[in-house]
């Protein structure tokens, strides 16, 4: 099996943050630094320009624009937490060029940083805000340390528009300590280039895309193209307002295999391995296929539980498109359902005796597609379109009404009690893990 299968899009245990390529390049030629007042030197009022400030609990840290203590006893920017933990950081937005991969490099030291938090995993780092990953790992950016370099590689969205801050915590990391920021730089990531397809693009480094032929390349994101037609056929919208979504091979952790939303951030240390098996048994990539699938529950309203569904719309790419995911070719892949995942039906709902059943999801999923193959796909077209007509104020709230009006629309829309596939006992599971 490809690393795709299992738990894709959620947090994994005490994985390292560390960097693939850990060392800072070379600093950027006079004039390729894209940040303002970088070096801090400019300011006025006790601010240093074109910054701003914020935290989790803003009474919490302490932010200051230091004279004299950064590299060289230039001026830098700092950031206190005393008694209670925090998130914190000093920020700035930037207008950049559109699903380009930049890096943002600078130098940090630090006094005294403790991660305060129960799993908390990562003290001062450089990071894009409103994503999961930083600069550093847990390691690097904890206790006392003199100046050391630190990067984060991004891509921006389809607005360009991001910002990047200089953090003390991040989320589920709050942390006490003082940290210290100097001679940050911006630029264009020199190692990524971007790959158009009509509805998905790919920024991924170079020396991984060479794993794949060009011709074999093409064809692999000309599948991801056809996976995206295929979900926005079957629920009836495309999501970011049909914006292209973007695929992002991310140095730093995301907090899965690859994490969906637009970009979708895919773990550098999986895509060679990922592009190899697309280019030598055509594989589409369970990961990414998923996580696309992801994006199209955008809207949410018939969204009981977001794995499910990523999965159920890869089933439908996988049995119209005739698709190649790990050793299942199309419809074919019902066999993983119902009998070879580990939690699949045999094994979760009906093997392991009355005490240990549970409604795994992939179990789930099996029972979902015994109803396609009883009804056929027009009915589930209709139930997902009926789900985006209800006004918001008619759209049921808890995961149990989604499920049982999905259900009920489906019996409406083909004719057929859908219902009457599910024994006592599935219903019983059901209740338990989707109320």
């Amino acid at each position: 099996m490809s690393a795709g299968w299992a738990a894709v899009g959620l947090l994994l245990p005490a994985m390292s943050l560390a960097l693939a390529r850990s060392s800072c390049a070379d600093p950027p030629a006079p004039g390729d630094n894209l940040l303002r007042n970088g070096d801090f030197e400019q300011g006025a009022n006790g601010a240093p320009e074109a910054w701003t400030h914020d935290a989790w609990q803003p009474e919490r840290s302490v932010f200051a624009w230091e004279p004299a203590g950064g590299v060289g006893g230039s001026r830098c920017i700092s950031i206190t937490t005393g008694g209670e933990p925090n998130d914190a950081w000093w920020k700035q937005t930037l207008q950049l060029e559109p699903r380009t991969g930049y890096l943002l490099r600078g130098q940090i030291r630090a006094e005294n940083v403790e991660l305060v938090e129960q799993g908390a995993w990562v003290g001062a780092n450089l990071c894009q805000l409103g994503v999961f990953g930083c600069s550093s790992d847990v390691e690097r950016s904890k206790g006392s340390f003199d100046w050391a370099d630190f990067q984060v590689d991004f891509v921006t969205g389809e607005s360009g528009s991001i910002e990047i801050g200089c953090r003390l915590g991040h989320w589920n990391s709050t942390v006490k300590g003082k940290a210290y920021f100097d001679s940050l730089a911006l630029t264009r990531n020199p190692q990524v280039t971007r790959r158009e397809g009509q509805h998905i693009y790919l920024n991924l480094y170079d020396d991984d895309a060479a794993t794949i032929t060009p011709e074999h390349y093409d064809r692999w994101v000309a599948h991801l193209d056809a996976a995206y037609e295929a979900m926005a056929d079957l629920v009836g919208h495309a999501p970011f307002g049909g914006a292209k979504i973007g695929i992002y091979s991310s140095m730093w952790y995301p907090g899965g295999y690859a994490v969906a939303g637009n970009p979708i951030y895919w773990h550098q240390r999986y895509v060679q391995e990922m592009l190899r098996a697309a280019d030598e048994k055509d594989d589409w990539s369970f990961g990414l296929v998923h996580e696309i699938g992801h994006d199209f529950d955008e809207d949410g309203s018939w969204n009981f539980h977001g794995e499910f569904w990523a999965n159920f719309k890869l089933y439908y790419v996988m049995e119209t498109l005739n698709a190649r995911i790990d050793d299942y070719v199309g419809a074919d892949q019902i066999r993983y359902w119902k009998t070879d995942s580990g939690i699949s039906y045999e094994k979760a709902w009906l093997d392991p005796g009355p005490a240990k059943r549970v409604a795994s999801n992939d179990g789930f999923q099996y029972k979902m597609i015994l109803i396609r193959q009883k009804i056929g796909w027009e009915p589930f077209k209709r139930t997902f379109r009926y789900f985006l007509s209800l006004p918001e104020s008619e759209r049921p709230t808890d995961n149990w009404s989604k499920l049982k009006l999905f259900h009920d629309k489906l019996t409406e829309f083909s004719g057929y009690d859908v219902w009457t596939l599910y024994t006592p006992d599935d219903l019983k599971l059901m209740k338990a893990e989707y109320r």
